[in-house]
Protein backbone atom coordinates (compact mmCIF):
# COMPACT_ATOMS: atom_id res chain seq x y z
CA UNK A 1 0.00 0.00 0.00
CA UNK A 2 2.96 2.31 0.60
CA UNK A 3 3.86 2.17 -3.10
CA UNK A 4 0.24 2.97 -3.99
CA UNK A 5 0.35 6.03 -1.72
CA UNK A 6 3.57 7.26 -3.34
CA UNK A 7 2.12 6.72 -6.83
CA UNK A 8 -1.06 8.55 -5.84
CA UNK A 9 0.98 11.44 -4.46
CA UNK A 10 2.91 11.71 -7.73
CA UNK A 11 -0.34 11.75 -9.72
CA UNK A 12 -1.77 14.42 -7.44
CA UNK A 13 1.41 16.48 -7.86
CA UNK A 14 1.07 16.28 -11.65
CA UNK A 15 -2.60 17.21 -11.40
CA UNK A 16 -1.87 20.12 -9.06
CA UNK A 17 1.07 21.43 -11.12
CA UNK A 18 -0.21 20.92 -14.66
CA UNK A 19 -3.88 20.01 -14.95
CA UNK A 20 -5.51 22.17 -12.27
CA UNK A 21 -4.00 25.46 -13.50
CA UNK A 22 -4.76 24.62 -17.13
CA UNK A 23 -8.45 24.04 -16.35
CA UNK A 24 -8.63 26.66 -13.60
CA UNK A 25 -9.74 24.19 -10.94
CA UNK A 26 -8.67 23.90 -7.34
CA UNK A 27 -5.66 21.67 -6.66
CA UNK A 28 -6.07 18.56 -4.53
CA UNK A 29 -5.28 19.39 -0.90
CA UNK A 30 -3.37 17.19 1.57
CA UNK A 31 -6.56 17.05 3.65
CA UNK A 32 -8.49 15.58 0.72
CA UNK A 33 -5.77 12.98 0.19
CA UNK A 34 -5.86 12.07 3.90
CA UNK A 35 -9.65 11.77 3.83
CA UNK A 36 -9.47 9.43 0.84
CA UNK A 37 -6.71 7.32 2.43
CA UNK A 38 -8.75 6.88 5.60
CA UNK A 39 -11.79 5.78 3.60
CA UNK A 40 -9.65 3.42 1.49
CA UNK A 41 -8.10 1.88 4.60
CA UNK A 42 -11.56 1.31 6.06
CA UNK A 43 -12.73 -0.41 2.84
CA UNK A 44 -9.59 -2.57 2.81
CA UNK A 45 -10.19 -3.60 6.44
CA UNK A 46 -13.82 -4.46 5.64
CA UNK A 47 -12.71 -6.56 2.65
CA UNK A 48 -10.14 -8.46 4.72
CA UNK A 49 -12.70 -9.08 7.47
CA UNK A 50 -15.26 -10.41 4.99
CA UNK A 51 -12.71 -12.72 3.38
CA UNK A 52 -11.59 -14.01 6.78
CA UNK A 53 -15.19 -14.73 7.79
CA UNK A 54 -15.81 -16.51 4.49
CA UNK A 55 -12.67 -18.60 4.96
CA UNK A 56 -13.77 -19.53 8.48
CA UNK A 57 -17.24 -20.56 7.29
CA UNK A 58 -15.74 -22.61 4.47
CA UNK A 59 -13.31 -24.32 6.83
CA UNK A 60 -16.28 -25.42 8.95
CA UNK A 61 -17.90 -26.85 5.82
CA UNK A 62 -20.63 -24.25 5.57
CA UNK A 63 -20.51 -23.11 1.95
CA UNK A 64 -23.93 -21.45 2.13
CA UNK A 65 -22.99 -19.36 5.18
CA UNK A 66 -19.78 -18.18 3.46
CA UNK A 67 -21.66 -16.69 0.50
CA UNK A 68 -22.67 -13.36 2.09
CA UNK A 69 -19.07 -12.72 3.16
CA UNK A 70 -17.74 -13.52 -0.31
CA UNK A 71 -20.34 -11.20 -1.82
CA UNK A 72 -19.33 -8.44 0.61
CA UNK A 73 -15.67 -8.83 -0.34
CA UNK A 74 -16.50 -8.70 -4.05
CA UNK A 75 -18.70 -5.65 -3.52
CA UNK A 76 -15.85 -3.88 -1.73
CA UNK A 77 -13.36 -4.57 -4.52
CA UNK A 78 -15.52 -3.79 -7.54
CA UNK A 79 -16.42 -0.36 -8.85
CA UNK A 80 -20.04 0.28 -9.83
CA UNK A 81 -19.04 0.34 -13.51
CA UNK A 82 -17.23 -2.99 -13.39
CA UNK A 83 -20.14 -4.58 -11.52
CA UNK A 84 -22.53 -3.40 -14.22
CA UNK A 85 -20.30 -4.92 -16.91
CA UNK A 86 -19.93 -8.13 -14.90
CA UNK A 87 -23.70 -8.45 -14.52
CA UNK A 88 -24.37 -7.43 -18.11
CA UNK A 89 -26.46 -4.43 -17.12
CA UNK A 90 -26.72 -1.72 -19.76
CA UNK A 91 -27.60 1.89 -18.88
CA UNK A 92 -31.25 2.65 -19.44
CA UNK A 93 -32.49 -0.85 -18.60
Amino acid sequence: MEKDIKDAQRLCDVFNDDVAPAFRVKPITPEEIEEYLQAAAHREADKITSLARAKAELSFGSRFSACPFVVDAIRLTETPESLRRLLGVVDGQ
